[in-house]
């Protein structure tokens, strides 16, 4: 089952992704994940999207959605997926479509002022990718409760 996740900043779309992806044995595949292990990793796409992303502009949908299919293509996603922060614009949707036609569609709705709220003061844990925020703060301020390794703002 293809599933896609959408809402806005906030909204809870990576957590319950990941909720979700474990319940329906599915990957989980965030394009901002993806982004930053291509980015550190260097790869042919982390490179292209490096040059924009360094001088503050958006990455292109071609950039983007070639980033995404290769991962689409693995073997893990053969069998569906839960995709988080892909599409998000008309052309990454025609391109998914064609890719992947989506079985599933969740928007989780939220209004401003609560997303605002839970995105200040929100970090992560570099390694595992834990979220801490107002309403979930670390044990040890700095430090993931998981794997003890420092968050990032």
């Amino acid at each position: 089952m293809n599933i896609v996740m959408m809402g806005v900043q906030g909204s809870g779309k990576g957590t319950q992704s990941k909720l979700l992806a474990e319940k329906l044995s599915l990957p989980h595949i965030s394009t901002g994940d993806l982004f930053r292990a291509n980015i550190s990793q260097s790869t042919e796409f982390g490179r292209k999207a490096k040059k924009y992303t360094d001088s503050g502009q958006l990455v292109p949908d071609t950039v983007v959605i070639d980033m995404v299919a290769d991962r689409l293509g693995r073997d893990d996603a053969a069998s569906g997926f839960i995709l988080d922060g892909f599409p998000r614009s008309a052309v990454q949707l025609a391109a998914l479509e064609y890719l992947a036609p989506v079985e599933r569609a969740v928007m989780l709705e939220l209004d401003d002022a609560t997303a605002i709220a839970r995105l200040g003061g929100r970090s992560e844990c570099a390694a595992c990718g834990i979220l801490y925020g107002a309403n979930r703060q670390p044990k040890k301020p700095g430090a993931c409760d998981h794997c003890g390794q420092p968050l990032k703002e």
